[in-house]
This record gives structure tokens, C-alpha cells and sequence, in this order.
């Protein structure tokens, strides 16, 4: 199973996503993509540790390296975060593909039962950007189609409130 979760910056997605794939149960990876950038970055960073301590997660810090896990390892796995990962790939790698990422997205889905996607939704900003910032919003919007179609569910949070755009309850 593929669930996709999607929202606003804190609009509730994480703790949504964290309770699905503790639902979905089995060996659960957590698939990190935030680099701790500044301050605020690793206080961010320590809020999701607190939030999933106790779940049963393994964490696999994919900002360290894309190959820094071993498939079949996991029954579950918890991708967090779609943004950063091609934020990572986009700036640091300079892999400006979407497909590229969309790739990775499948070869971790590939590797387990179930597949719990967080990705954002970054689109109600003014359109005022940079080139490579603008190309780097359109890349999120094709994959967020893309995953769209292939999740067996689709939510969206708002206020901490899940919403299903596609498929039935996974809560």
C-alpha cells in the first residue's frame, strides 16, 4: 500500500502520516530527508524525534547519502519528507530531474509492504521567485501528481484533520 499525505507547512501532515504507518505496523524505517540546517533546523528536527519516540521507528537519515539503507529490512517505511529530499537533490546535488526523485521515492516503495509519503503543498505563495526556485516548485508539482496517482490513498491535512482526496480511511 501507498499512502500519500500532504498539507500547508504545519498543518498537522507529519503526525498524520507518523499514525499510519504505525498502523500499518511491522518493521518501520523512517526515511529523513531535513538536513539540520541552523537553529531552527535542528529544533525541528528534535520535534519529530519526540513526536515519533516510542513508535518503533529506525531512522534512516537520507540527507547523509541515498544508499544509506538496505531494502527488505523494513515492512513499513515513512518517507519525510518529499520537499527536502529534492530541496537536497536540487541545491546540494544539483540533480535538477524530478524523475530522479520520483525514482528514489519507488525504489524505497519497492522495498517494503507499505509506504507512507509526506509531501507539502507549497503552491499558494506568490509566484515571485528565482529561476532555479521556480523550477524547483514545478519539479514538486509534478511529483506530487505523480505520487498522487500511484497511492492507493491521498490525504490531505488540514488543522491536524486528515481528509481523503483519494481512496478510503487508513486511520
Amino acid at each position: 500500500m501507498i499512502v500519500t499525505v500532504t498539507g500547508v507547512a504545519s498543518s498537522g501532515k507529519s503526525e498524520t502520516a507518523e499514525n499510519i504507518a504505525v498502523k500499518l505496523g511491522g518493521r518501520k524505517g523512517y526515511f529523513a530527508a531535513m538536513k539540520p540546517y541552523g537553529k531552527e533546523g535542528r529544533l525541528r528536527i528534535e520535534r519529530h524525534r519526540a513526536q515519533r519516540s516510542g513508535k518503533g521507528f529506525a531512522t534512516v537519515e537520507l540527507w547523509r547519502g541515498f544508499c544509506a539503507f538496505q531494502p527488505g529490512i523494513f515492512d513499513t517505511a515513512l518517507i519525510e519528507c518529499v520537499p527536502n529530499m529534492l530541496a537536497n537533490m536540487f541545491f546540494d546535488e544539483k540533480i535538477n530531474d524530478w524523475q530522479a526523485a520520483v525514482s528514489r521515492i519507488e525504489t524505497i516503495a519497492g522495498s517494503v509492504k507499505n509506504t507512507v509519503i509526506v509531501t507539502g503543498d507549497v503552491f499558494f505563495e506568490p509566484n515571485f521567485y528565482e529561476r532555479e526556485t521556480a523550477a524547483y516548485m514545478e519539479a514538486l508539482g509534478k511529483i506530487n501528481v505523480r505520487l498522487a496517482r500511484i497511492s492507493d490513498a491521498v490525504i490531505e491535512s488540514v488543522a491536524g484533520i486528515p481528509v481523503y482526496l483519494k481512496g478510503g480511511p487508513v486511520l
